[in-house]
């Protein structure tokens, strides 16, 4: 297996994407399933709520998004084609894994669906999804690298 480095350089996303079309191709599939749970929760959040509580629900969403985004990726995306070191590991271990690589770009995208609600009085579904069409990229090289080990 090839040596895994998680040292960005200019382009390595996209040659990434480029060489790993088939995976990145189901990461991005399981992320959108991720995403319209996490679209799902935050629209009953905000229907039996209000935008006053929109923190609250956002975090429930991302935690309960991501959740569901690991396990499509666990057994679709990367299934028998995870590293030894990381098959290894138990599964509630990858799931932390998981989880910590996409608390940052999950902060990010709150941060952002916050700032279009609040500034622009964006409906928080749609700045939900402008956030996360820019994260997708960095998480999957971030989860192929610390969650998954897969060669890149």
């Amino acid at each position: 297996m090839s040596s895994i480095t998680p040292h960005l350089r200019i382009g390595s996303i996209s040659d990434l994407l480029r060489r790993n079309w088939s995976r990145g191709y189901r990461y991005s599939i399981s992320g959108f399933a991720g995403f319209l749970f996490f679209e799902a929760i935050l629209f009953t959040g905000l229907r039996l709520l209000t935008t006053g509580s929109i923190l609250f629900i956002d975090i429930g969403a991302a935690v309960s998004g991501t959740f569901v985004a690991f396990l499509l990726n666990e057994y679709w995306t990367f299934g028998k084609r995870v590293s030894s070191d990381a098959a290894g590991k138990l599964l509630v271990k990858r799931i932390v894994a998981f989880q910590g690589v996409n608390a940052a770009g999950n902060a990010i995208i709150i941060g952002i669906q916050i700032l279009l609600l609040s500034y622009l009085a964006l409906e928080p579904l749609i700045g939900t999804l402008i956030a996360s069409v820019a994260a997708t990229p960095v998480d999957y090289y971030l989860s192929s690298v610390f969650v998954w080990k897969v060669g890149i």
